[in-house]
């Protein structure tokens, strides 16, 4: 077991090593630490400790005067009045209070008639302004500051009376309509966001709605999504000297538990991240250069590459069993530009493999040599099994082959590899600095690898597939797939 003992002004990690099963302790550097994981946890420390802790400023509250003038401007609505005055406050250090929090959030997310384009713009730049203030009070003060957005969304299941005539159908047809106007009465600062249910029902109004224009009532909606997935890396970045406490951050409190206390059902969730990376959810992808779908699939891989970090932290917070299987399941069904985006843009080579290795284990095996078909069952990988098995199967319905499936198929091979390369090399990269190590890992590496003969068989065997495949030849795929060879060669080590 390693705890982090202290982070040096250097950006040295000194860990301490305990084995209680031979009664041994030790002080080791991040760089020992790392040379010593398993290749799974390197990504996870990178995430940790990429970045020095930053020095939060003592707490000094918001003067009572100037919290009581905010109220009043927000009351009177004027907006941005009390916007200018939070901004002062932060300025000088004050720490907001959890009201000021619930404020800036309902600005995000109330609905305003808009007259004419002046309101319009004054209405946006008030938009933009409540979400700069969040961002700013979240890399300055912390997670634990924004606890009250966070908590916000389990009003309704507390307080039932809030779903009232008061509050707004989010799923409503004319909420994206600017001539639509909250009316406020009695409604408490915060209740606005406790209409989601959750986190996830937010993330999913914000992907999944279709729209032909950005209104101001969905834009403050994304705006909000964006502080609430900053809010959850950092509460995970925060409890990093704390590994006890990861079971209490704001992700892990999201996903519902099975039957046995084991958070293992995540088929919610990733309907609610491969929503976020498709295409056809949106009827226009851009907005006056706001590009939706962008910001969509960047929102959804960072909630992806947070489940994947959590299940691999060591302390049985999400069985990563279960969320390869389900996400498996998804990935299945993705066109192969959005298949390739996911790939690229997962942050753990390990949970790659492991998608890959699902993929090899439902291929067809019409060319493995029958020797060689026992590596089907054999998970644990190898250069042999990827020379003899992986590099020999073919799509399956050999009969129904296009350039398409051969092309989906030839990438998985290739991430295969690389990912089983980046996971070999991690501690080669950045983890292992001194160059006495790195040539006792350099030989190891050599050994372990492709050659150009490999790749050039694999060529041929693609090319006898696309000689037997059926369907249009689409030019650009027999460039992909050429492509896709040269890239195998360049992972080479």
């Amino acid at each position: 077991m390693a705890n982090l003992l202290s982070v040096i002004k250097t950006g040295n990690a000194r860990f301490e090593i305990i084995s209680s099963q031979y009664d041994f302790t030790d002080n080791l550097s991040m760089n020992q630490v790392l040379a010593l994981q398993k290749r799974s946890q390197l990504p996870v420390y990178h995430f940790f400790f990429d970045k020095l802790p930053l020095e939060r400023p003592s707490s000094r509250p918001v003067p009572l005067k100037l919290h009581n003038m905010i109220l009043d401007y927000v009351d009177v609505g004027h907006i941005p009045a009390a916007l200018e005055i939070m901004e002062t406050c932060l300025s000088s250090g004050h720490s907001p209070t959890p009201t000021i929090i619930l404020i800036l959030t309902d600005i995000l997310l109330k609905r305003t008639k808009m007259q004419n384009k002046t309101q319009r713009q004054e209405r946006t730049a008030q938009l933009f302004k409540a979400h700069a203030l969040l961002i700013q009070i979240l890399d300055v003060f912390g997670p634990g500051t924004l606890a009250p957005m966070w908590a916000s969304f389990t009003v309704h299941e507390r307080k039932k009376f809030l779903r009232s005539a008061t509050t707004i159908d989010m799923d409503s047809d004319a909420e994206d309509d600017d001539d639509n106007e909250d009316q406020d009465g009695n409604m408490r600062h915060g209740s606005r966001l406790s209409r989601f249910h959750d986190f996830w029902q937010l993330a999913s109004y914000c992907f999944s709605s279709p729209i032909d224009k950005l209104s101001l009532n969905r834009l403050g909606c994304r705006l909000a999504l964006q502080v609430l997935i900053q809010l959850l890396e950092s509460d995970i970045q925060s409890k990093r000297d704390q590994r006890d406490k990861l079971s209490e951050c704001l992700l892990i409190q999201s996903i519902p538990k099975n039957a046995y206390g084991g958070s293992t059902q995540f088929d919610r969730l990733l309907d609610v991240i491969f929503c976020g990376l498709s295409a056809s959810t949106l009827s226009h992808n851009t907005h006056n250069g706001y590009d939706l779908l962008a910001e969509n699939k960047d929102h959804a891989m960072k909630l992806l590459n947070m489940l994947i970090l959590l299940s691999y932290c060591d302390l049985d917070l999400l069985e990563t069993r279960s969320l390869v299987d389900q996400t498996y399941l998804r990935i299945s069904g993705l066109d192969l530009d959005t298949l390739r985006f996911v790939f690229q843009a997962i942050s753990y080579p390990s949970f790659v493999a492991s998608l890959c290795d699902l993929y090899f284990e439902d291929a067809s095996t019409r060319y493995v040599r029958q020797e060689h078909l026992l590596y089907k069952t054999r998970h644990k990988f190898s250069v042999e099994k990827m020379k003899n098995y992986i590099m020999k199967t073919c799509p399956q319905g050999g009969n129904k082959w296009t350039l398409e499936t051969i092309c989906r198929h030839a990438s998985m091979v290739m991430w295969r590899w690389h990912s089983h390369v980046r996971t070999l090399t991690y501690r080669y990269d950045w983890a292992i600095t001194k160059a006495t190590m790195a040539a006792d890992v350099q030989p190891r590496i050599n050994k372990t690898t492709l050659n150009a003969d490999d790749v050039a068989a694999w060529k041929r065997h693609l090319e006898n597939m696309m000689d037997s495949c059926h369907g249009d030849h689409e030019p650009h795929r027999i460039t992909d797939i050429n492509s896709i060879v040269e890239t195998l060669k360049l992972g080479l080590v």
